[in-house]
């Protein structure tokens, strides 16, 4: 499955690549401002849409249907998703375990843990793989 992402990943869109609900600031007139740029990269135009997903699925959101539904991701096979949540996990579970890098403390690894986790339990449950909590 990772082996599809070169392929999967491809794309000429701006990703934020690390978007979450903390960097995501509401206004007073209801406008959404995405902060916190350190990883920009090219990528396709859905890759920061399905990368909330999994978060948000761990909150209780269903966000299955909302993959199908969205034109985002209507059309994007299967398989590229679910490269992309792989992709996520072995980066996350890479370090995981180190000792956190000077200057931050051990909730940075926490964070990459619970990202590791809510990651491959989304991708499990789309491929129908048995799941565990974390």
């Amino acid at each position: 499955m990772i082996s599809l992402a070169p392929e999967a990943l491809a794309g000429d869109h701006a990703t934020h690549s690390d978007l979450r609900p903390d960097n995501l600031l509401i206004d007073d007139t209801g406008t959404c401002w995405t902060v916190d740029w350190n990883w920009l990269a090219l990528g396709p135009r859905w890759i920061d849409w399905v990368g909330l997903h999994p978060l948000a699925q761990h909150h209780g959101i269903d966000t299955f249907a909302a993959v199908t539904r969205s034109p985002l991701t209507a059309d994007v096979p299967a398989d590229h998703l679910d490269a992309f949540a792989a992709v996520i996990v072995a980066y996350m579970m890479r370090s995981s375990d180190a000792p956190p890098p000077p200057g931050c403390t051990q909730a940075v690894r926490e964070h990459q843990r619970l990202t590791a986790w809510t990651f491959l339990h989304w991708l499990a449950v789309r491929r129908g793989w048995p799941t565990v909590e974390a």
